[in-house]
C-alpha cells in the first residue's frame, strides 16, 4: 500500500505558490530538516522546514489523518523571517481539498485544511549562529489514500 506523506505533499504545495517562491525558492523548502550544507551557510538565504510534530488522533476507520505539522522559517533578518512565516499562515488558511504529488516519493497526497496550533513565534536558532527564524504550528486535515 502506497501512502502520501502529508509534509511532502505539503512542501509541493507551498513550493508551488508564487507568493512563497517570491520570498523563498521551492529548492529552499525542505521536509524534516535543513540539509548540513545549508545549516552550515545560515544566515544566507532564506529557508522553510517542515516537519512531522505529532498529531491528533482520529476516530474509527476513516482513511484521514490530524497530523500537526512544525513550520520553521530561517531567514537573514528577523523582519523576512516573520514576513515569510505570515506568507505561509496566509496561504495555509486558504488550502481547501489540494492535491498534490509529494517531492520524494512522487506519490500524490491530498490536504482538505490547515489550522493554525498556535501563534508565531519569532526566535534565534542557537544552533545555527543565532539564525533569525520564526516558529508555527498548523494541524492538518489530510487523506490517507494516494490519489491517482
Amino acid at each position: 500500500m502506497t501512502v502520501p506523506d502529508p509534509v511532502g505533499t505539503l512542501r509541493s504545495i507551498l513550493g508551488l505558490e508564487a507568493s512563497i517562491t517570491a520570498l523563498v525558492p521551492a529548492a529552499r523548502i525542505y521536509a524534516a530538516e535543513l540539509p548540513a550544507s545549508v545549516a552550515a551557510s545560515l544566515p544566507g538565504e532564506a529557508a522553510i522546514v517542515l516537519a512531522h510534530a505529532g498529531g491528533f488522533p482520529t476516530d474509527g476507520y476513516a482513511r484521514i489523518d490530524r497530523p500537526r505539522i512544525d513550520v520553521k522559517v530561517y531567514a537573514p533578518t528577523a523582519q523576512l523571517a516573520q514576513l515569510i512565516s505570515l506568507t505561509v499562515h496566509a496561504v495555509l488558511k486558504q488550502i481547501d481539498q489540494r492535491v498534490a504529488a509529494a517531492t520524494v516519493s512522487g506519490v500524490k497526497g491530498r490536504i482538505y485544511g490547515a489550522r493554525p496550533a498556535g501563534g508565531m513565534s519569532p526566535l534565534r536558532d542557537e544552533t545555527l549562529s543565532d539564525t533569525p527564524m520564526a516558529f508555527r504550528s498548523y494541524e492538518l486535515l489530510v487523506s490517507e489514500l494516494a490519489i491517482a
